[in-house]
């Protein structure tokens, strides 16, 4: 079986939205391995001595049991433009390390340089990202993404994002797509729907 991650944010010795990793990690362990036991990612991530200074992401690798925890530092990517691709069989529930079907699909992105991931005639996410969409300064987010991701949660419960159904016509409704991710915030890589969606 392929191993899981949980990818956490550090900046300045500071661990961002760890009650939602938690929650993730907590009901993966509990439906693929019927796991119920209280494992603290808070103490696992403390343990390894978390850099003070700087922007790192945190990988916790796992399995049934903990496998192991690392800082990376981070920089953020250069994307400048997007490219549907169509799978209406994908699936991403889980937060595994080995994606090739995920993988397949980023093959195709051509000279683009992120996906967006259409299922059955509707958005769901990119290839490392959740997206959310802006239409008129008000941000939106699809229904039904294939990972329900941390970042996204965090926003939905803070009202700052919503829940919207959005089909692949929909698209050019909107203005601008963010890509977000456990490290990336909306309007930190943005993409201008005329100009970047190939």
């Amino acid at each position: 079986m392929s191993r899981l991650v949980e990818t956490i944010k550090i900046l300045n010795g500071r661990i961002f939205n760890l009650a939602n990793h938690q929650l993730r990690f907590d009901k993966t362990r509990k439906d693929l391995f019927d796991d119920t036991t209280t494992i603290s990612l808070r103490e696992k991530i403390i343990q390894q001595g978390i850099p003070e200074k700087g922007l790192y992401k945190c990988r916790v690798e796992y399995g049934p049991n903990m496998l192991k925890t690392e800082f990376l530092p981070y920089q953020f990517p250069k994307i400048s433009s997007l490219v549907m691709v169509h799978d209406n069989d994908i699936t991403y529930e889980y937060k595994w390390v080995d994606r090739p079907a995920l993988d397949r699909l980023f093959s195709r992105k051509g000279e683009a340089s992120e996906i967006i991931i259409i299922k059955d005639g509707k958005v769901t996410d990119g290839f490392y990202y959740n997206l959310v969409f802006e239409k008129e300064g008000k941000l939106f987010t699809s229904d039904t993404p294939l990972l329900q991701g941390t970042q996204r949660a965090s926003l939905i419960q803070k009202g700052k994002i919503t829940e919207s159904i959005i089909t692949e016509e929909d698209l050019f409704d909107f203005e601008k797509i963010h890509l977000i991710n456990a490290m990336t915030l909306p309007g930190k890589l943005v993409i201008d729907i005329k100009n970047g969606l190939i």
